[in-house]
This record gives structure tokens, C-alpha cells and sequence, in this order.
């Protein structure tokens, strides 16, 4: 993996992100994504959020293990994504 080494402004806003950000150059073109070490969000969850947000997942898993027809591996969403981007082989 290449490393880029970041200037002190960066490292400060970095710091700053409370999630993942997109990384723009000067012109505001996307160059990519990053996800902070020390990513704040999840400690913003409260533990009734968290059980919330648990409790919607195994309901959801649960419609997916009744009709596994409507499921796709993350394989083919992978295929689908690069196809519609233009990048399939």
C-alpha cells in the first residue's frame, strides 16, 4: 500500500473528522476517500441507539434468511459497482 504523508493542516482536519471524508484537491476534484484512525462517530452512540440500531439488523438479517433469492454476495455487488463505473475486465 503506498503512503502519502500528510501536512500539518491535513493531520489538524483529520483530527477533526468525526467519520470517514472525501479528500479533494485544489480545483474540489475527488481524488478519494478516508476513514481517520481515531474516527469519532461511534462514540456519539448512545446504548439505547446502539440496541436500536441492533435490533433493526437482526430483523433485517432475519427477512434475508427467509428469502436469500433477494440476497447478493458482496461479490457480485462488487461486479455490479465496477461495471456501472466502467471498470469490469
Amino acid at each position: 500500500m503506498a503512503q502519502i504523508v500528510a501536512n500539518a493542516e491535513m493531520i489538524q482536519q483529520l483530527a477533526e473528522a468525526n467519520g470517514p471524508i472525501q479528500v479533494v484537491d485544489d480545483q474540489g476534484r475527488m481524488i478519494g476517500y478516508c476513514t481517520p484512525m481515531r474516527s469519532r462517530a461511534a462514540k456519539n452512540y448512545t446504548p439505547e441507539e446502539i440496541e436500536h440500531r441492533r435490533k433493526d439488523l437482526a430483523a433485517a438479517r432475519e427477512e434475508f434468511r427467509k428469502h436469500p433469492e433477494k440476497c447478493k454476495t458482496l461479490k457480485e455487488i462488487m461486479a455490479n459497482l465496477q461495471k456501472l463505473s466502467g471498470e469490469a475486465t
